[in-house]
């Protein structure tokens, strides 16, 4: 796609960076399941989870967009297709409110993508029906009751792809069509999707994102706001599993026994991340039954629905001081859908003995050493994808290799 909009002498789309997301900026997302142009109704900050645009549909010929019936929608960066450059920004037309003209090249590449989407979803759905799962739920619809219907749809949202759970979600509410139901019977997979999958919220107040995970809840609950720790801002916040977004920030006093040695940890595993992940987060939580046992969480994903691939890299360690020891997962997924359906899904478990030199009584030094060794066992782990798949699945390994390759400023380890 990009290098056609080169032959045509124009430069490729902007960057899906936030910063790139100024008022009047244009581009093409998926509202509604629908492929749209939008228009950023403000300028956003980096890091926010959601965008305010105004949405606009083909009308007639001529370029002409027309504001939709919802004109004003709230998206997240998983939803947005492209961005298009300055120069067709300029070139763009507001014959009156609500109705648009656009450049050719960008008419070009907004029906483009509306039909590479179409075939996407037609791929995604193929998938299922093959797996058995859709045509099974569809045919015993007529026989389940509502109770079996949530249990099938909370399955289905479960085995969702890094970055698809909406789509996943609108194809279960089309077949089960029961929105009185579905909402409060999937909550609880919703619940457990986000926090096995370390979902991210942005911390209000704050200008960085906090992992939401078991390590970090504070309260469980049956409702869809749970309140979470984010001890590097030392608040908690209300975090809604329906909406993603974290509200009410309440301050939060660390363990004083734990938290020099839990922010040398935090420290250490920042310096890690900038180093080896482009957009990753990394949340570290200390132990309220111990002080010498801390956990370690990084989460970080990449969605290109534009291509039909996303990825998700997730590593998780618990440091034990007690025994000296570092045991933890890291666990790879990638969902690779233009030539088929592919899925990459590995896990590594990870047990090593600490130096004796690690020790709560040298935080610094002691992180330092902890980080070092997971940055060792990670990069080792990412060379050793290629060496372990074979077939259909050597496809999605080599965009894991593409994708974690791009995770790094200079590539994991060059050695």
């Amino acid at each position: 796609m990009w290098a056609e909009r080169k032959r045509h002498g124009k430069a490729a789309a902007a960057s899906l960076d936030p910063e790139s997301m100024r008022e009047g900026s244009l581009g093409v997302a998926v509202v509604a399941r629908q492929v749209v142009v939008f228009q950023a109704s403000r300028s956003h900050k980096r890091r926010e989870r959601f965008f305010d645009v105004a949405t606009y549909r083909p009308f007639g010929t001529d370029r002409v967009f027309l504001a939709t019936n919802a004109p004003q929608a709230r998206i997240q960066a998983s939803d947005i297709l492209t961005i298009f450059p300055p120069d067709d920004i300029a070139q763009t037309c507001t014959l009156s409110p609500g109705l648009l003209q656009l450049p050719p090249d960008a008419v070009h590449e907004f029906h483009l993508l509306s039909t590479r989407q179409q075939d996407r979803y037609e791929k995604m759905w193929n998938a299922w029906a093959k797996s058995g799962w859709s045509c099974e739920l569809t045919g015993l619809l007529p026989t389940m009751n509502a109770a079996e219907r949530i249990e099938a749809a909370s399955t289905f949202l479960l085995q969702s792809p890094p970055g698809e759970i909406n789509d996943v979600l609108n194809d279960v509410r089309n077949i089960i069509s029961d929105d009185d139901s579905l909402h409060a019977g999937v909550l609880p997979a919703l619940k457990e999707y986000n926090l096995t999958q370390f979902m991210t919220a942005d911390v209000p107040n704050a200008d960085h994102q906090s992992i939401v995970s078991d390590a970090a809840r504070v309260d469980s609950t049956d409702e869809a706001q749970e309140r979470f720790v984010d001890p590097r801002s030392k608040t908690t916040f209300l975090f809604d599993h329906l909406t993603l977004e974290a509200s009410d920030p309440q301050p939060y006093e660390p363990e004083a026994e734990s938290e020099t040695f839990r922010a040398a940890l935090e420290k250490s595993a920042l310096s890690y991340l900038h180093a080896h992940f482009h957009d990753g987060v990394a949340s570290i939580f200390s132990a309220k039954e111990s002080s010498k046992f801390f956990t370690i969480q990084v989460v970080a994903n990449k969605y290109n629905p534009a291509n039909y691939w996303s990825g998700r890299w997730r590593s998780e360690y618990r440091v034990d001081l007690n025994d000296n020891t570092l045991r933890g997962k890291i666990l790879v997924n990638v969902h690779y859908y233009e030539q088929g359906n592919v899925q990459l899904s590995t896990t590594h478990d990870v047990s090593l003995s600490l130096p004796a030199a690690v020790t709560i009584a040298a935080p610094p030094q002691a992180a330092t050493k902890i980080l070092a060794l997971i940055e060792d066992e990670e990069g080792r782990y990412q060379m050793s994808l290629n060496d372990t798949s074979t077939g259909t699945e050597l496809l999605a390994t080599n965009l894991a290799q593409s994708w974690l390759r791009a995770r790094t400023h200079l590539g994991v380890h060059n050695r």
